[in-house]
């Protein structure tokens, strides 16, 4: 009988705590690159005031290496109960596209959240001693075969790789590609002169250089002008036609499986986040514009995502490893 009473019991506390809403303890937002970077900016500017929100702390994991594979990988065999969840670029998609084999499968493994900000462009930056003052004469520079311009990235197959790749493309120049170790390399890279010309987000950093005058800025891949530089011109209105790109979106993600109801809540606390002051001003300043989509909407971008990417790597003769 003392059995059976503890049973009950036992049954009946359980069933109170699956019955606790969500959630009842801590998040993790595990994010694929070291802190100090965008990424990291973004995730932890997001999960403050989703933690708000929410009544709980999220707390931000970075776990670098492998270009975000091993974040991924992680989320990918976490528990599906909306207690872990991962932070991703563009470089999700890329991954898959550069790689012949992974520990996890974009499309199986993943339930999207929503997309916490979409990429507005890059600018394209110049060393000072580069004689062109504007995409016109870079372009006419490039294509001389005495200049030998390079252009930089944080590596093959990302995001700033491809926008060079694609400017080679629209303006049948012929930049030789120069990948390092990330972002941050690259821009220093540029600011020494080992490179001549650089795809990168308009962040902070990036801002203050060019007030200094260690860089300059020729053009923006973006659809329109970018607010806080609207002195630079598009690279259309520079005179390159159908040169657009917007860059990286940035979202979460949840493993497989996790309930549609997490998911729901997750995306709703996002949206409402995205538009606080307090969370907007510093994403716009970094070059992004806050969304907080709806799922299927952030589903729908990882398949685009994918085929046009796929496009433009096969176009500029980028192979899978």
């Amino acid at each position: 009988m003392r059995r059976l009473v503890f049973a009950v019991l036992g049954l009946t506390a359980f069933s109170l705590q699956a019955a606790e809403p969500y959630p009842n303890r801590p998040i993790r937002l595990i994010v694929g690159l070291a802190p100090g970077g965008t990424q990291d900016l973004i995730a932890r500017t997001a999960s403050r005031q989703v933690a708000a929100q929410l009544g709980q702390n999220v707390v931000v994991d970075n776990r670098d290496g492998a270009t975000g594979i091993i974040a991924t990988e992680m989320v990918a065999k976490a528990a599906p109960d909306g207690y872990t969840l991962l932070h991703a670029s563009s470089d999700f998609v890329i991954n898959t596209l550069m790689h012949r084999k992974l520990p996890y499968d974009i499309y199986r493994d993943f339930a999207p959240v929503t997309i916490v900000v979409y990429g507005v462009g890059y600018l394209m930056l110049a060393h000072p001693s580069v004689a062109a003052q504007n995409v016109k004469e870079f372009v006419a520079l490039a294509k001389n075969p005495q200049s030998r311009l390079t252009f930089g990235s944080g590596g093959i197959g990302n995001n700033l790789h491809l926008a060079g790749e694609l400017f080679n493309m629209r303006t049948g120049a012929n930049l030789t590609h120069v990948p390092y170790k990330g972002g941050a390399p690259a821009v220093n890279a540029l600011i020494a002169g080992e490179i001549q010309s650089l795809f990168v987000p308009p962040t902070p950093t990036v801002l203050q250089q060019l007030k200094t005058g260690r860089l300059k800025a020729l053009g923006f891949t973006g659809a329109k002008r970018w607010v806080l530089l609207p002195e630079v011109p598009t690279m259309v209105e520079g005179g390159i036609k159908d040169f657009v790109y917007s860059g990286s979106w940035h979202g979460w993600l949840a493993p497989a499986h996790t309930p549609k109801e997490i998911i729901a809540r997750l995306q709703i606390e996002t949206q409402k986040a995205m538009q606080e002051p307090k969370v907007r001003e510093p994403l716009i300043a970094a070059g992004y514009d806050p969304a907080g989509s709806s799922t299927e909407e952030f589903r729908r971008a990882i398949k685009d995502d994918a085929q046009k990417t796929a496009e433009l790597m096969r176009a500029a003769g980028i192979k899978r490893e």
